[in-house]
């Protein structure tokens, strides 16, 4: 089975918009995906002109999934169908830039602690907001392998109202 650790980055920008209620729909906004990670790259939204990521549009009420095999990057192995070979531990970054609405952004003054809710993660992940980790399920060996897979389905946690 193919290893993989995901990073899943999410920066946000306070735009002035009409007020509503907290929810924000993550599926609203595109989600870019590239291979690697890089620390340094946790405050940037990625550029058009930037050929490492690629673009998945806003999603419908439906949702959007977008696993291993929905991604085509150049050097990233093919697996044929039922094969068992490990292809060892690959990262990848998936990146949601999304914006809160004045009402939204002022939810530390509020005393509401903020929370996030993901449907579907795995194997081995970490989740930042503005440049900040604010949750993560990480088990990696000497040689960088994954030793406990952590896949999780309704992932919610509440995380500092300082972030936003």
């Amino acid at each position: 089975m193919k290893k993989l650790v995901a990073c899943l980055v999410l920066n946000l920008c306070i735009v002035h918009v009409a007020a509503q209620d907290f929810h924000v729909d993550l599926n609203k906004f595109p989600l870019y995906v590239r291979m690697g990670f890089s620390a340094d790259e946790l405050n940037q939204s990625p550029r058009k002109s930037d050929t490492r990521w690629l673009e998945f549009p806003a999603a419908g009420p439906a949702g959007r999934t977008v696993r291993l095999k929905d991604l085509h990057f150049e050097g990233l192995p093919k697996r044929p169908k039922f094969s068992f070979f490990s292809y060892g531990t690959m990262e990848f970054t998936y990146h949601i830039p999304f914006e809160l609405n004045r009402s939204q952004a002022s939810v530390p003054a509020s005393g509401v602690i903020p929370g996030l809710h993901i449907a579907a993660i795995g194997d081995n992940w970490e989740i930042y907001i503005n440049g900040q980790r604010v949750h993560a399920a990480v088990d990696l060996d000497k040689e960088g392998n994954i030793s406990r897979n952590h896949d999780r389905r309704t992932l919610f946690f509440p995380f500092a109202p300082e972030l936003l």
